[in-house]
């Protein structure tokens, strides 16, 4: 497992409420999606792993960890250190799921920026919209009198903060309230479904195929990956998220971001684990800064049936330079191994 890759600049994330938003939120997630390749062949991201359940152990906790929670401990190799033996996974990888859904707030904001309503319904232009760091995304709308929208947003090396996409997604969604003489399309319902989107940054290169619904809330947004492959450019190893939901709030009134994620994540050598957060422990991240390491909070995976029930891996942060691994391989309840992760030397003991 690795901790996250830490970032100067804030990558805003959450989406707008005005017809334009909806392209916002398509490119973003378009970033990865298959258009702007310049008509390069892509190869189809497919998943060929193991599909049963993982049977969790001091071996692959940290893999299945720095998978499971979309990059949150991910960014720095760690091993476990058994006795005078240590144990490590060569292939660390920091998923980007986390940091793509969370540019989608700032593609949106700058999209409603622009007024795209003169008539409906009528296909729009999207205005070019350009990176903080680079490339643009555009892309057509429909909206009909409705308030029900489509369209196809296409990136071209779209870049925030540090974050580079490129591709095109497809969107449809609802808009509610609908006011078509007002020009008011505020999103209540969005889908986005791409192929071959490419995501690439803080050493990453990942490619996306899939399908995400993208829900706003009073206070940030929901993101969930219905059923999204997630390819690693670099050792060519393939993910899977299955109902894999994330829900971020932005800042509280105690000052923090907060993140709860559950669902179902495959990982190709070891099979699926189903990721959840125990209830009044979400992890807690300063505002800002949900880039850094997280301060508070638990991630819980659990694996299939030891000899005593389900295998666990429990990941307890804390406001400390270390999180704690717990790893319960028999299913007892009881951890037969508990760890120390320092997030700067990356040796768990």
């Amino acid at each position: 497992m690795t901790h996250i890759r830490k970032s100067n600049c804030r990558i805003i994330s959450f989406l707008g409420i005005i017809t334009i938003v909806a392209f916002g939120i398509v490119s973003t997630l378009g970033s990865g999606g298959g258009g702007g390749n310049g008509g390069t062949t892509v190869t189809p991201v497919e998943y060929t792993g193991l599909t049963t359940q993982a049977l969790i152990d001091e071996n692959n906790a940290q893999a299945l960890g720095e998978v499971a929670f979309v990059g949150v401990t991910t960014g720095t190799s760690l091993s476990l250190v058994l006795g005078m033996e240590s144990v490590s996974n060569d292939n660390t990888f920091n998923p980007l799921v986390l940091p793509v859904t969370k540019s989608l707030y700032f593609a949106t904001n700058e999209i409603n920026k622009f007024s795209l309503y003169d008539t409906i319904p009528a296909g729009v232009d999207v205005p070019p919209i350009y990176g903080n760091c680079g490339g643009v995304l555009s892309g057509t709308m429909d909206v009909d009198m409705y308030g029900d929208f489509s369209g196809t947003m296409v990136f071209d090396k779209y870049c925030v903060d540090g974050l580079t996409m490129d591709g095109n997604v497809s969107v449809n969604g609802l808009c509610d309230p609908f006011d078509p003489y007002a020009g008011i399309c505020e999103i209540d319902q969005i889908t986005m479904t791409f192929n071959n989107l490419n995501a690439s940054g803080f050493g990453e290169s990942q490619t996306m195929s899939g399908t995400m619904d993208f829900n706003l809330t009073p206070t940030g947004y929901v993101a969930v990956l219905r059923n999204v492959l997630l390819r690693d450019d670099i050792t060519n190893l393939t993910y899977k998220y299955v109902d894999y939901m994330i829900t971020v709030t932005l800042d509280t009134p105690s000052g923090s971001d907060t993140l709860v994620a559950s669902g179902d994540v495959y990982h190709p050598d070891h099979g699926y684990v189903v990721v959840s957060v125990p209830l009044n422990k979400e992890v807690l991240f300063y505002s800002s800064t949900i880039y850094d390491t997280p301060y508070s909070g638990e991630v819980l995976l659990t694996g299939a049936d030891g000899t005593e029930g389900a295998t666990t891996a429990r990941f307890i942060f804390s406001a400390s330079a270390s999180f704690v691994l717990e790893i319960d391989t028999t299913g007892d309840g009881i951890p037969e191994f508990i760890f120390v992760c320092p997030w700067d030397t990356g040796l768990c003991t």
